[in-house]
C-alpha cells in the first residue's frame, strides 16, 4: 500500500485572488450533501465567502502536494457571545472524505478559540454532520439554526 502524499495545515490570511479557490473547495463539498440538488443550488450562495468576510475570520486549511486546498475551516465572532467564536464553516473536499481531514480541520479551530480566550465553540451544523461534531464533544446548545452545538472548554 501506497502512504498517501503529505498534507499541509495552517492558518491562513486568504486575500480577494485567494477567494475563487477556496470557494470552489466549499461548492465541491457542498455537492456531496445529502440534500436535494435543489435545496444545494439555493444554499451555495450563502456559503461562499466574499472579500468583505476576511476581515473578521480566522482561516485554516490543508493543501495537498501542490498547494491546492482539500480542506477549509473559518472561525469568526458570534454575534451577541462575548464568551464564544463560531465555527462559520467546515469543508472537505469530496474525493478527500473519511481520511480524518476534518477532525484536523476543527481540532485547529478549537485550538484557535481557546487561544482567543473562548469558553466554548459553537457551530450550526447540516443535519448530516450533526453525528461528526457530536462525537467530537458537541452538545445541542439554543440558538435559532436546528443543529446548533458547542462544545466548552474547561
Amino acid at each position: 500500500m501506497i502512504d498517501p502524499p503529505a498534507l499541509t495545515l495552517g492558518e491562513e490570511s486568504p486575500g480577494p485572488a485567494d477567494l475563487p479557490t477556496l470557494n470552489a473547495l466549499i461548492e465541491r463539498a457542498i455537492g456531496s450533501w445529502a440534500v436535494t440538488e435543489r435545496v444545494k443550488r439555493a444554499a451555495l450562495p450563502s456559503y461562499r465567502y466574499e472579500a468583505l468576510d476576511l476581515a473578521d475570520m480566522r482561516f485554516f486549511t490543508l493543501r495537498d502536494e501542490r498547494g491546492a486546498p482539500v480542506g477549509l475551516a473559518a472561525v469568526s465572532p458570534l454575534d451577541g457571545a462575548q464568551d464564544a467564536l463560531l465555527l462559520h464553516g467546515l469543508y472537505v473536499d469530496p474525493i478527500r472524505h473519511r481520511q480524518g481531514l476534518g477532525r484536523r480541520l476543527l481540532q485547529s479551530a478549537e485550538a484557535a478559540a481557546r487561544q482567543a480566550g473562548a469558553a466554548r465553540l459553537v457551530v450550526r451544523a447540516q443535519r448530516d454532520a450533526a453525528p461528526f461534531f457530536a462525537a467530537a464533544g458537541y452538545r445541542p446548545a439554543d440558538g435559532d439554526y436546528p443543529y446548533t452545538l458547542n462544545k466548552a472548554f474547561h
